[in-house]
């Protein structure tokens, strides 16, 4: 029975890892497209990616929201868009601190035979903060029980 109870972060753990996975390999996939120095470009590509795969997620699965009229659709993606976009400041200005002005890039994390490279690093480090604030945005704010 408490599974019931936790069912809601349950399930927004499980499709938040999906969206995490979905921004990791469309930002690796574009910086090596792109090359290393569009890694601001790079994390617009990943963040568009994630937010569509993230919205209807959320929408159906997680929070469960009922709205199949399509003026409550649009406002509940605008809604999301609008929150995630602000994470997407925060993330951009994170990257563009601790890579571009610190030049955190050159550093790697190993954890034995496993080597995490600074950028991805960085990344993986913002990620926490944004997917914190983004289920506290969609569960009090935009997929709030009316």
């Amino acid at each position: 029975m408490k599974i019931n109870k936790h069912n809601e972060f349950i399930l927004y753990t499980v499709f938040g890892v999906g969206t995490t996975v979905v921004n990791f390999v469309v930002y690796w996939a574009m910086l090596k497209v792109m090359g290393e120095g569009m890694y601001l470009v790079a994390n617009v590509f990943a963040w568009l990616a994630s937010v569509i795969y993230a919205f209807i997620t959320n929408k159906l699965y997680v929070f469960k929201s009922t709205a199949k009229d399509m003026p409550t659709v649009l406002k509940e993606a605008a809604q999301f868009g609008g929150a995630r976009l602000i994470s997407l400041v925060f993330e951009e200005v994170g990257l563009l601190v601790l890579l571009g002005a610190a030049n955190l890039s050159e550093y790697t994390l190993h954890l034995g035979s496993i080597s995490i490279d600074g950028t991805m690093l960085i990344k993986l480090i913002l990620a926490v903060f944004v997917v914190i604030s983004n289920y506290f945005f969609s569960k009090f704010i935009i997929f709030r029980k009316r």
